[in-house]
């Protein structure tokens, strides 16, 4: 695993990709709520935990966070979920983001709504 400037470890591509088409337990789930209410700030929250974020995607994310961020903060969690220019701009989720990830026991596939 590498580092990212943060100091979080870095999952290597293989291991997130192997864990998400293993044959452990699945969970689906999704976000609901109203404009602001933090859905995309709480899952990019829970991928940079479990540390499923690619190092490029996280060094993206801290340098837009200094011009698109709404937090203040040196990372937005949002623009880890929020993939498209339109919404990084307009602080919005437009379009439904799928993120998969993996624990040791369990596999994830969550919807940003």
């Amino acid at each position: 695993m590498s580092q990212g400037e943060t100091g979080v470890a870095i999952a290597p591509a293989a291991a997130t990709a192997s864990a998400v088409s293993g044959t452990m337990p699945m969970l689906r789930f999704l976000t609901c709520g109203s404009v602001d209410d933090g859905k995309s700030t709480l899952i990019g929250r829970l991928l940079y935990d479990c540390q499923t974020i690619f190092e490029d995607t996280l060094l993206a994310a801290e340098r837009d966070s200094m011009t698109y961020g709404t937090t203040g903060e040196p990372l937005d969690f949002a623009l880890l979920v929020d993939g498209l220019q339109a919404e990084r701009e307009q602080g919005i989720t437009i379009d439904v983001a799928y993120r998969y990830f993996a624990t040791p026991k369990r596999k994830f596939i969550v919807a940003d709504t």
